[in-house]
């Protein structure tokens, strides 16, 4: 199989895109969140302890989803005459995503 892996894309995302991206970093964001909730919080009761063990990933991902949804509008607005935002990383193309071959240059 040949691939060719990029460093910059040049990219916006589609709105079930962005839901499900604003959803992975709240989910994580709130997974991040559960030590220093229970720091704050060191004397609470064990059922309240494994509540918030529980309850912050997935309000982390609620409020993700929430932001998400409320700030498509403006962030349709603002790419548009943005022409999309460049990221970095490491990216590849996905045979089979409707990606043609003209399509393959990088973004600077």
């Amino acid at each position: 199989m040949n691939e060719e892996i990029f460093t910059k894309c040049r990219l916006k995302l589609d709105y079930p895109s962005l839901i499900r991206l604003a959803a992975l970093l709240g989910l994580c964001a709130g997974v991040l969140a559960i030590p220093f909730v229970l720091l704050l919080t060191s004397g609470m009761a064990k059922f309240n302890i494994v509540s918030v063990i529980f309850f912050a990933p997935l309000s982390g991902a609620v409020a993700g989803l929430l932001m998400a949804v409320l700030g498509y509008p403006l962030y349709s607005w603002v790419f548009v005459k943005l022409d999309g935002q460049v990221y970095s990383g490491y990216f590849q193309v996905i045979a089979g995503s409707g990606i043609g071959a003209g399509d393959k240059e990088t973004a600077g």
